[in-house]
């Protein structure tokens, strides 16, 4: 039995490295031999099922003249998606189905299917647009999010790095310390069940910024809680791609977040229906810019992404009534500001409404030239409507 998350968030635990490459990997068979025809050269079918991406681990099977299908012994069922990953030039079908082409070095999904019970793949067909005769076998087929990994090869563990977590699924949020190992493409657990919205990260053993990742935005963006500046794009080499079970850590670059042998505190929050929202809107310059939660807030965090704006956290705690203005910069230490001309919000039953119309605040349009806003919200009645899961 794979290892199982706890869902309780009354002690923490721990999330060993490996632990979880059975939410990453099927390596319930020997899925290559099932080429038909097989590919040239001895052993290479068993690079599409082989688990590896890059490097001389990541070549594609040999050629197959004229096209090919990789057949699954005896059908095999599938209930959300079928994906294949390719580097050339080919186009797919699955069960005889008429080929398209696909985009490439990315997973593209080539069928799905929303039934209970399933669909049957009989068969995933493929041929080389510029030349069938060079027709490859795909670098990797993902069914049901897992990666076919032949039964008994050694795969990229998942997590890489174990991690101490204490994490509260139902209210979606955990707090993971690991220890950074210094290496490339590395994960973490973060015990939430799934993908985090935003991720706050620290180096807890050098002087460095406080990183927010809006992961609904892009993994590989992010700004810094304790300063202005704005977003911060193109970050791949530093974060990497989270999913449901793990945090990608780093991409190229360790410095930031996976320095080896540096202590690492990472806050990630996932939205929970009727208790948090996590997201982005664009400013208007005009009054009402409504933005939708479900819920009441009874605190928001709000940070212009194109502008060099401190961050905002507003409640109805300090402000008890409409307009909400009473407003804290966490990435300075002065006093509550209080001008409503630049942070007037007002909460309401459904969502929040921003009030200012000018500057560079919570609805700022930059002269006709929408910015782009940020935010975190939490209810002030967690689930009223569905039995209190979180209290």
């Amino acid at each position: 039995m794979g290892f199982q998350v706890n869902t309780s968030d009354k002690g923490g635990f721990t999330i060993p490295a490996g632990s979880l490459n059975s939410s990453l990997y099927n390596q319930s068979a020997v899925w290559s031999g099932m080429f038909s025809p097989a590919p040239s050269g001895s052993g290479q079918e068993t690079r599409t099922f082989n688990g590896e991406f890059t490097g001389t681990g990541g070549y594609q099977p040999g050629y197959m003249n004229g096209g090919g299908s990789w057949v699954p012994t005896g059908g095999l069922t599938y209930y959300s998606t079928v994906e294949v990953y390719d580097e050339v030039d080919q186009k797919y079908a699955i069960n005889g189905g008429t080929q398209a082409a696909i985009a490439l070095n990315q997973w593209v999904t080539i069928a799905s299917t929303t039934s209970p019970s399933g669909a049957t793949l009989t068969s995933i067909d493929f041929t080389r647009i510029s030349d069938a005769s060079t027709t490859h076998g795909p670098k990797g087929i993902k069914i049901d999010g897992k990666i076919l990994v032949d039964s008994g090869v050694s795969v990229t563990n998942v997590p890489s790095i174990a991690s101490q977590v204490m994490a509260s699924p139902e209210s979606g949020f955990s707090i993971v310390k690991y220890t950074g190992n210094g290496s490339a493409n590395a994960t973490t657990g973060h015990g939430l069940n799934e993908k985090p919205s935003i991720i706050i990260y620290k180096d807890t053993d050098t002087s460095t910024a406080w990183r927010v990742i809006p992961a609904f935005i892009n993994d590989g963006h992010y700004l810094a809680l304790n300063n202005t500046n704005e977003i911060v794009t193109g970050s791949t080499s530093y974060f990497g791609t989270s999913t449901n079970s793990v945090i990608g850590i780093t991409g190229s670059n360790s410095g930031i977040n996976n320095a080896s042998g540096k202590e690492i505190i990472a806050y990630c929050f996932a939205p929970v229906a009727g208790y948090s929202a996590m997201g982005s809107y664009v400013g208007t310059g005009s009054s009402p810019n409504f933005v939708y939660l479900g819920f009441r807030p009874k605190l928001i965090i709000i940070k212009n992404t194109n502008g060099g704006n401190n961050w905002l956290i507003q409640d109805s705690e300090r402000s008890t009534y409409n307009l909400v203005d009473d407003t804290l910069h966490p990435n300075t230490n002065d006093d509550e500001d209080t001008s409503a001309s630049n942070y007037g919000v007002d909460f309401l039953s459904n969502g929040f409404a921003l009030r200012t119309t000018g500057g560079y605040t919570t609805n700022s349009n930059n002269a006709s030239e929408g910015h782009t806003y940020i935010y975190m919200a939490f209810a002030e009645n967690p689930f009223q409507a569905n039995g209190g899961l979180a209290r």
